[in-house]
């Protein structure tokens, strides 16, 4: 039997790139294959690398709160003069945040001289679905060409005027609790008839553990938010949002499109969140 060997130009790249190899014959020649180890350490990174990446935006868009929550507030960087900037603060700790970010944060907000100021976009999605963009800029003229730009490329669709979205929507105090020690949706009823809530609706973890969500007027907010932890529990966020007054079904087309647009929109450096009416 005539031994048989890889050709090189298909061996290199797997050398290149530190692939540990096997081989098996299958007639007439000798084929590689990575294996089972390697694969399932590709797969580990890869889940890794898109946690670091979704813990990233979420400091990102921490960050961006933190800002404005400072400059709106003549440059207040104390949270016991600054309820905003307290809430955020207690969010980003509950996030785990790093505390030099998030002092550097506060830092660049005294310093900068941006006349940054937060706006919001009203625009149409795929199907049925209606959006409201927040966002934070000192352009907003340059921020909203762009904006526009990934709803053509990736909506099909463009920005509205004032009221195209905005009717469909709520402005609410959202009152989300940490995992640990979360109440029941029974118990978290009777809570929230006690605090004075509007209404409790629910969240489920990455444990698929559900979490109850308070929501009240986003007057009340700070109010029912220390009701609520005079009880002992503790609120991972507490801020206004726009909450969906009749949530819309999407075909599954239409609801792969309009989650793609979701995520094209939130990596926009100056995008905080984007709003949707449908029912999560």
């Amino acid at each position: 039997m005539s031994r048989r060997f890889l050709p090189f130009q298909l061996l290199l790249p797997l050398i290149r790139y530190n692939c540990p190899l096997t081989f098996t014959r299958i007639s007439p020649q000798w084929i590689p294959f990575r294996q089972k180890g390697h694969a399932h350490w590709q797969n580990i990174k890869h889940v890794k690398e898109a946690k670091d990446h979704a813990r990233s935006r979420v400091f990102d868009k921490l960050a961006q709160r933190i800002f404005i929550a400072v400059k709106e507030n003549g440059g207040q960087t104390n949270p016991q003069f600054n309820a905003e900037l307290k809430n955020i603060l207690e969010e980003c700790k509950a996030n785990n945040m790093p505390k030099s970010t998030i002092e550097a944060t506060l830092k660049r907000a005294v310093a900068s001289k941006e006349n940054t100021k937060p706006a919001v976009f009203e625009a149409r999605g795929p199907g049925r679905s209606l959006l409201i963009i927040e966002g934070v800029s000192s352009n907003l003229s340059k921020l909203k060409n762009d904006l526009i730009y990934v709803l053509k490329k990736y909506g099909q669709t463009t920005m509205g005027s004032a009221g195209t979205a905005s009717h469909a929507f709520q402005r609410r105090g959202v009152l989300r609790l940490a995992p640990g020690g979360a109440p029941s949706m029974e118990q978290a009823m009777d809570i929230a008839i006690e605090v004075g809530a509007e209404d409790v609706t629910s969240v489920h973890d990455e444990d698929g553990t559900e979490i109850p969500v308070f929501l009240c007027a986003w007057s009340q907010l700070v109010s029912i938010k220390q009701k609520i932890e005079a009880k002992g529990l503790k609120v991972l966020s507490a801020r206004p949002e726009y909450i969906p007054t009749n949530p819309v079904e999407l075909d599954p087309e239409d609801d792969e499109k309009l989650w793609k647009l979701i995520d094209k929109l939130e990596e926009h450096a100056e995008v905080v969140k984007v709003n949707a009416n449908i029912d999560m």
